[in-house]
């Protein structure tokens, strides 16, 4: 029995480092302190690990609305997306830790008012508030912030609440 008892372990253990390394290749590590920036142009995806605030700003300013529609930037269990169109209506969405899916925010622009605007993100399309919306210089105060501190602009305007988290059509 002990030959067989070995034999089965060894084989069960292998099945069980090849499903677990294979199950976690291309997730960041939520415990690094550097900055993770992930985003997709059309269906390709992309990923620059220790990327600097000037990557992560060129990325978001190269948005187009169309097929390159989100960059998402993680650090530690940080994460900040954003999302739209850098020449028009934008969504940028915040959790310091995501393993607590009630902390997310999104920058808004109080006072801000008029006609809901359409934002593509990936590929759906979300009909946002105009306060629920920015524009691209406040994003890139937003990325500056986070690539340095890994935390939200505290000059900025963010609206936390559980019901964020419906408004993002994105995976956590």
């Amino acid at each position: 029995m002990g030959l067989f008892g070995s034999i089965t372990g060894a084989i069960l253990g292998a099945h069980l480092r090849y499903f677990t390394d294979h199950r976690h290749a291309g997730r960041p590590n939520r415990g690094a302190a550097s900055l993770l920036v992930q985003w997709s142009n059309g269906r390709k995806e992309y990923e620059e690990r220790e990327a600097t605030a000037e990557s992560l700003e060129e990325k978001i300013s190269s948005l187009d609305g169309k097929t390159a529609t989100i960059v998402s930037a993680l650090r530690g269990p940080a994460r900040m997306d954003f999302c739209g169109d850098a020449r028009g209506a934008m969504v940028v969405f915040y959790n310091p830790d995501t393993t607590d899916e009630g902390h997310w925010s999104f920058l808004a622009s109080p006072g801000v008012v008029g006609p809901s605007l359409d934002v593509v993100i990936g590929d759906l399309k979300g009909s946002y508030a105009r306060r629920e919306t920015t524009t691209l210089e406040p994003a890139l105060v937003a990325a500056r912030r986070f690539a340095s501190a890994g935390d939200a602009d505290s000059s900025l305007s963010w609206k936390t609440s559980p019901d964020v988290l419906d408004r993002r059509p994105l995976p956590m």
